[in-house]
């Protein structure tokens, strides 16, 4: 809206408001029934995950805390977690980690954080966000699916048995593991796609735009400093922060109200902590 409104494109600007309003007031109406969550799959991560993080957009951190309970209750090294629901033949194979929706549901997890204020959000977005990098890494030899440098798979069974389908305990795959199935439902479903790349892509961008380029720092229950995508050395006048992000550039401690940015263009890896303010 903010690049429409600079373009001069005021009356589509005012549209998406009026639009982007409604939804917001018809989101805040569902919040006691929990309609935001209800997806094809039913209660469903793509549902709770991105109302959650709309909500926090919006201004409504209340209801949104409400759907980010969700995600605490869910959210972990399997961020796929629709295996609850027994009649979807996908949820019901096994516990996974499912690249773009467990991506995505961990960039709300970390959107409510930053909105919120509870480092729950914070630790479990990092957990699930490491564990889709599982299904690009193809320095992983640990798996029976190996990866060749630029190839992804889309899927990472945790489990090890698998028992609906062994050849899949932990290992990485896609659609394509279901061509020629015995089952007559994935055979026809899964007849005509290729490759193990399935939904992937837009976790990356979510990635980049938070553990991509930000460190965080926050204190834990007894008041110790904790980094979170970084790591802290004590030095002899403050503290020095490291950051494990792909493009180091934003360092932010919320409960301190504060935050650095490099110029933009700019890699910062490290920065410093001196009495309470970031410092290059």
């Amino acid at each position: 809206m903010s690049a429409l409104q600079t373009a001069g494109l005021t009356i589509w600007q005012s549209r998406l408001q009026q639009l982007w309003e409604a939804f917001g007031r018809s989101m805040n109406v569902g919040v006691r029934h929990y309609s935001g969550a209800v997806t094809e799959h039913f209660y469903d991560n793509a549902g709770f995950g991105p109302t959650c993080q709309a909500l926090c957009l919006l201004g409504n951190t209340a209801e949104a805390a409400r759907y980010g309970q969700l995600i605490l209750a869910n959210i972990g090294f399997s961020n796929d977690y629709r295996l609850q629901n027994p009649d979807r033949w996908w949820e019901a194979l096994s516990p996974m980690i499912h690249s773009l929706w467990g991506g995505l549901v961990a960039s709300s997890a970390l959107f409510a954080y930053e909105h919120l204020g509870d480092p729950a959000y914070l630790e479990a977005a990092y957990r699930a966000t490491m564990a889709v990098f599982n299904c690009y890494d193809w320095n992983v030899r640990s798996t029976p699916r190996r990866l060749s440098p630029g190839e992804a798979a889309s899927t990472y069974s945790v489990a090890a048995p698998n028992l609906n389908m062994p050849d899949l305990s932990r290992n990485r795959f896609g659609q394509s593991v279901f061509v020629g199935a015995s089952d007559p439902l994935f055979a026809a479903l899964f007849a005509d796609v290729s490759g193990d790349d399935w939904d992937m892509g837009e976790e990356l961008a979510a990635y980049l735009l938070g553990f991509g380029t930000t460190a965080y720092l926050y204190r834990d229950s007894s008041g110790r400093l904790k980094c979170v995508n970084g790591f802290i050395t004590e030095e002899q006048d403050g503290l020095s922060i490291t950051s494990y992000a792909a493009y180091p550039s934003r360092y932010m401690l919320l409960e301190d109200n504060l935050e650095f940015r490099a110029p933009e263009g700019t890699l910062q890896p490290t920065i410093r902590l001196i009495h309470g303010q970031f410092t290059v």
